[in-house]
């Protein structure tokens, strides 16, 4: 009796889990990306994709056809996702450029002095982080661009 009411119990649960989403989806968000003022919201609705794209409170809404769908929006939203990656990017090597200083300022006043070779060390370290940095801030600077294009494309369809 008890492994029929709780085999019962089960299959109530199962049925709330499966059933419940399904019936209360009408729309549901795919994607979603953020990067200083630019935005976009990728929300499927029945068999139709529409796209929420903005720079700051400037909103358009746009429905997923044969003239917009692989190309460009799929740039805006990857231009978009750069700028995150990179901005993360310059972060880290920003960050590690300052490790490297902060060892040397604490090793050069521990021992009072650095010899050539630590010093060449050194300085290699601190240009392959700010190799990195610069790099990292041009393609950023590309992704920017690529965003505004790709948004101007966008509001003139």
């Amino acid at each position: 009796m008890r492994k029929k009411i709780f085999g019962l119990f089960c299959l109530f649960i199962i049925f709330f889990i499966v059933l419940i989403p399904i019936v209360s989806a009408s729309s549901l968000v795919i994607d979603e990306g953020k990067a200083r003022g630019y935005h976009y919201t990728v929300i499927k609705e029945q068999n139709e994709f529409k796209w929420e794209v903005g720079y700051h409170n400037e909103i358009t809404i746009i429905t997923e056809n044969e003239n917009n769908n692989n190309e460009v929006l799929q740039h805006f939203r990857k231009a978009v996702n750069e700028i995150n990656t990179k901005i993360f990017q310059i972060i880290v090597s920003i960050s590690y450029i300052l490790l490297v200083v902060t060892i040397t300022i604490f090793f050069y006043k521990r021992n009072k002095e650095l010899n050539k070779g630590s010093g060449a060390i050194i300085v290699i370290f601190a240009g392959i982080g700010l190799i990195y940095a610069i790099v990292n801030f041009i393609y950023l600077n590309t992704a920017f661009r690529d965003a505004e294009y790709y948004y101007s494309i966008i509001l003139t369809r």
